[in-house]
Parts: C-alpha cells; sequence; structure tokens
C-alpha cells in the first residue's frame, strides 16, 4: 500500500522548480556561417544547459541575407552560454536582455499503457492545467508494437475512444484485448476510512465489516472504517474517503490503476491505492474526494453509489 503524490506528476518524476522569475535572452546576427555551422552551435549551446536556442532569418546591411541566434538561459548561465557562442560564431558581439517572465508550474511524469511507459509533460498554474505525451515515446511503442500513434494515445487517456464503435468504450487498443476506461464501473465506498500502523491485532476487531491488513517485514499496516480504529497505533491518519472498481477484474488486465490515479494526478489529487484478489480500491483526502469524484465523471467514468 502507498500513496501517490501528484507534485511529481503521475508515477515518478521530477519536477521543474521555475514558477515565475527571470530569465536572459541572447542575440547575435550571422551573415557568415553555413547552416551546419550553426547547427552545430546550436547543439552546443543546448549541451550546455540553455533553455532554448532558435533562429530567424533576417535581412542585413548591404542587403545581405542573414540569421538571427537566440539563446533563452537562466541569467546564472548567460556568461557560460556567451563564452559558447563566441567559441562556436563568427560574431564579434552578443546582446543581452534580462527579463521578467511569468511561468507554469511543470513536471515530466510517467503513464503506463498496455503497450509501455511514456512520458507525460505537465503544466499547471494561473488557472490553466493541460498535459502533453512526449512524442519520442509514442513513436518508439507504436513501432515497437506495429500500431498506430492513435493507438497510444488511447491507451493513456481511455475515455478519448468513447462512441467511436461498439458500445460507449468503443473500440479495443489493437492487440489487446479486455475491459477499459469507461467500460469500468467504479463504487463509492460510504465508509469515513483511516490509514494506520499497528504493533499487533489483538486490540482490533476481526469481524469489522471493512478493512485492509498489510504486513511486511518492516511494518503492520491497517485500514479500516475510522470507528474501528485500535487504540495503540504507532501512526495514524484519519479522513479519507474512496473508491473501487466494480467486479472482479482478470488479473490479465492492465494500465487500469495507473489510467485512474493518472487523471487524478492531472488535478492534483493525491492517492492511497490498495489492491485485493478481485478489484482495485483508490482512496483520497475527504477535501480532494468530490473533485476526484468530478474528475472522473469528466472522463466518462459511472460512479455509483456502495
Amino acid at each position: 500500500m502507498k500513496t501517490l503524490y501528484p507534485e511529481c506528476g503521475m508515477g515518478a518524476a521530477g519536477e521543474s522548480e521555475d514558477r515565475w522569475g527571470e530569465i536572459t535572452r541572447l542575440e547575435c546576427n550571422l551573415d557568415d556561417m553555413t547552416g551546419e555551422e550553426i547547427g552545430f552551435a546550436m547543439n552546443q549551446l543546448f549541451r550546455e544547459g540553455a533553455r532554448d536556442v532558435y533562429t530567424q532569418a533576417i535581412g542585413m546591411k548591404k542587403s545581405r541575407p542573414g540569421v538571427l541566434l537566440s539563446v533563452i538561459c537562466l541569467p546564472g548561465d548567460a556568461d557560460r552560454m556567451a563564452e559558447v557562442i563566441m567559441k562556436h560564431t563568427t560574431t564579434l558581439g552578443i546582446r543581452r536582455q534580462d527579463m521578467s517572465r511569468y511561468c507554469l508550474k511543470r513536471s515530466i511524469g510517467t503513464a503506463e499503457t498496455p503497450y509501455g511507459p511514456v512520458r507525460v509533460k505537465t503544466a499547471s498554474g494561473m488557472g490553466v492545467h493541460r498535459s502533453k505525451a512526449e512524442y519520442d515515446d509514442l513513436a518508439a511503442l507504436a513501432e515497437k508494437n506495429q500500431v498506430s500513434l492513435e493507438t497510444i494515445r488511447k491507451a493513456m487517456h481511455p475515455c478519448s475512444a468513447a462512441g467511436d464503435g461498439d458500445g460507449a468504450g468503443g473500440a479495443e487498443p489493437e492487440g489487446h484485448p479486455g475491459r477499459r476506461g469507461p467500460d469500468l464501473r467504479l463504487e463509492k465506498i460510504k465508509h469515513r476510512l483511516t490509514v494506520c500502523k499497528v504493533p499487533e491485532l489483538s486490540g482490533f476487531d476481526m469481524s469489522a465489516g471493512f478493512y485492509f491488513i498489510g504486513r511486511t517485514d518492516e511494518e503492520l499496516s491497517l485500514v479500516c472504517r475510522t470507528e474501528d480504529t485500535p487504540a495503540g497505533t504507532t501512526a495514524r491518519e484519519d479522513g479519507w474517503r474512496g473508491f473501487r472498481v466494480q467486479g472482479t477484474l482478470d488479473f490479465s488486465l492492465t494500465g487500469i490503476l495507473a489510467r485512474l490515479s493518472g487523471i487524478l494526478a492531472a488535478r492534483e489529487i493525491g492517492i492511497f491505492a490498495v489492491s485485493t484478489y478481485n478489484t482495485d480500491y483508490i482512496l483520497v483526502k475527504e477535501e480532494n474526494y468530490a473533485r476526484a469524484l468530478e474528475a472522473l465523471a469528466a472522463e466518462g467514468y459511472t460512479v455509483a453509489e456502495d
């Protein structure tokens, strides 16, 4: 049993620390370099940590066509970037402009699909939230599995196939049988739940109607109705609500929990997941419960009462 934190996107990921602040643009005009030489210089700048490097066609003195080379970098990297420009181009001078910028909170996570993992870039803040799959990962999986790019995308976003064929959930992904996305019904758990660690179970009523027990070589954990929580817990966290996938899931099915957690991670909702022989359970903090159900409903999932 483990809590997944959305601050790292969908799965394990690193998050950008940039929110807003200063950025520097370095520019120079070039009229005596080949395209290959400029391309080489751009690669060296990226290798040294430039945030972006781009060119524009310009007209220069004596009506000569030229290229404007622009480099975006952090102010602390500007001197190093200038040295790279001087070394790998023919310019005699570089213009510097320090600017303030607005920046969305960014993270890179991983979305699991039946075909393999796909990196997903997420940006949020200032009333905006959007995600984009890494094209190189999509292309690699499509080629490896001999399917289309769209098939990989649909495997990441199960509701995108809704209404395009048979039944509510559309066609299955190529070469991947089984239930998908909105074909699965979710069921609310009516109880308020507690997650805790206990030294032993003698103080717990094993006839209680709803609980999970997890024992490892390091701990003995218990998820139960809050009113059934035993005395003497060594760690305790109240305020969890949950839902489960209705029915019994075949062990051959893949990606179900990843899809659900990915939808919630995109809304910055952390989860605590428990899997049983029959199905998957997802717990969220009570303050996020209504938002979680709304997010899943928006993605085409039906959520029934317990």
